[in-house]
C-alpha cells in the first residue's frame, strides 16, 4: 500500500534485509545505496516514521541552519534529548556506515566526537510506538486544522 502511493513520486526504496538486527543496520542499508549512486549527496537526513508532528517546514529549517553551522549534525532537540530527525554532513558519512546494527544514529548524536547543532522542534516528542499511542493521538489532534 505504501509503496503504490509513492509509486510515482522521486524516490528510491531501499529495503534492509537484516532490518531485525536493529536499527543501524537500516541506517547501512540506507548510506550503501546512497554511495553507489552516480549524484553523491553532500547531506543525508535521518527521520522516522512514528513522529507524525515533524513536517518538510522543520527539514527545510534544519537544511537552512546546517549550511551556515560549522558542525557536520544539526539534530532535533527536544524533551530535554537531542535525536532524530538528524542531517548529517557528507564528512560523517563513514561514522554513518560504520555504525554497529544496533546501535542507531544516537550513538553519533549523544556520544560521538561530531560536534552537533540542536535544533529546536518541540514536535519530534510525539512519538508514536503503540495502537494506543496512535489512539490518544488521532483523538488529541483534528487533521483538518493541519
Amino acid at each position: 500500500m505504501l509503496r503504490d502511493s509513492i509509486a510515482d513520486e522521486p524516490v528510491e526504496i531501499v529495503q534492509n534485509e537484516r532490518w531485525e538486527t536493529g536499527v543501524g543496520s537500516s541506517i547501512i542499508a540506507g548510506m550503501q545505496a546512497l554511495l553507489k549512486r552516480a549524484e553523491f549527496p553532500s547531506t543525508v537526513a535521518i527521520l522516522v516514521i512514528d513522529q507524525p508532528l515533524v513536517e518538510a517546514k522543520h527539514l527545510t529549517a534544519m537544511r537552512q541552519l546546517l549550511s551556515v553551522v560549522e558542525t557536520s549534525i544539526v539534530a532535533a532537540q527536544y524533551s530535554e534529548t537531542i535525536g532524530v530527525p538528524a542531517l548529517f554532513k557528507r564528512e560523517v558519512f563513514d561514522a554513518l556506515i560504520s555504525l554497529p546494527p544496533e546501535a542507531g544514529a544516537r550513538r553519533l548524536l549523544r556520544g560521538s566526537d561530531a560536534k552537533v547543532t540542536p535544533f529546536p522542534l518541540p514536535e519530534a516528542a510525539v512519538d508514536i510506538d503503540t495502537r494506543e499511542d496512535f489512539e490518544a493521538f488521532t483523538s488529541a489532534v483534528d487533521f483538518h486544522q493541519r
